[in-house]
């Protein structure tokens, strides 16, 4: 129940009226945890669907239920933030997105739809294929800016896949980067759903581009599963 009226609280302080944070909490949405362990769009269909449930009862609806534009963009903000925490090792604390926390989030949130719309077409350029190991060094750096372009499943470049570093740390959440991607790929933690299909993304690229040379006889004695950073 504490954990109910957290985020019954945390719903109210994005600017939902009482009776709509009830409603939302009334479709499922009781925790954060549950927030976290959706998609964007289910959000879209959670309100649609108290919206109809609400037209079909008409007089018999009860309470001032409503979803303003700017308040469902917050809210889906807040979501974003709980799948970043998650992917992050962090504890989700309801509490805590409060503030000019809010206000960071949906700049973040806004910043991260406008990359994916205006990325949706891109055709970012992949490094030629590697046939000589003199090339290395230079087929290496281009798969670095290859792979530092591409978001993947956990929203941050898939290079975070193979840094040099397994175990994410207090210090790295503590530590100051030069841009928020940095932070991602310095701190996602190597686990989860988005790890599992950012994983095994980063093999196949990486497979296709070394199959025909001579370092594939290391590379397929590794399974993808181990984690790509144990090869690369």
């Amino acid at each position: 129940m504490a954990q109910v009226n957290a985020f019954n609280a945390a719903l109210i302080r994005v600017g939902f009226n009482a009776d709509t944070a009830q409603a939302i909490i009334d479709e499922g949405f009781e925790t954060l945890d549950v927030l976290a362990d959706i998609e964007d769009d289910n959000i879209d269909q959670m309100i649609k669907n108290v919206r109809e449930t609400r037209r079909i009862q008409g007089a018999q609806a009860v309470g001032d239920v409503t979803f303003p534009f700017l308040v469902i963009r917050r809210f889906k903000a807040m979501h974003s933030w709980a799948t970043e925490m998650q992917r992050t090792g962090r504890q989700l604390n309801p509490g805590l997105f409060a503030g000019a926390l809010i206000t960071t989030a949906v700049l973040r949130y806004s910043l991260e739809t406008m990359r994916t719309s205006t990325t949706e077409d891109e055709v970012v350029d992949k490094p030629k294929e590697l046939f000589e190991l003199s090339k290395w060094e230079t087929f290496w750096e281009q798969w670095r800016t290859y792979t530092g372009r591409l978001h993947g499943a956990a929203k941050c470049p898939i290079s975070y896949v193979y840094r040099d570093h397994e175990q994410v740390t207090n210090e790295m959440h503590m530590e100051n980067y030069p841009d928020h991607d940095s932070r991602l790929v310095a701190t996602t933690i190597l686990a989860g759903a988005w790890y599992e299909l950012d994983n095994s993304r980063v093999y196949d690229e990486f497979k296709a581009l070394v199959l025909k040379g001579p370092g594939w006889s290391f590379i397929k004695a590794h399974d993808r599963m181990v984690g790509v950073q144990s090869w690369l």
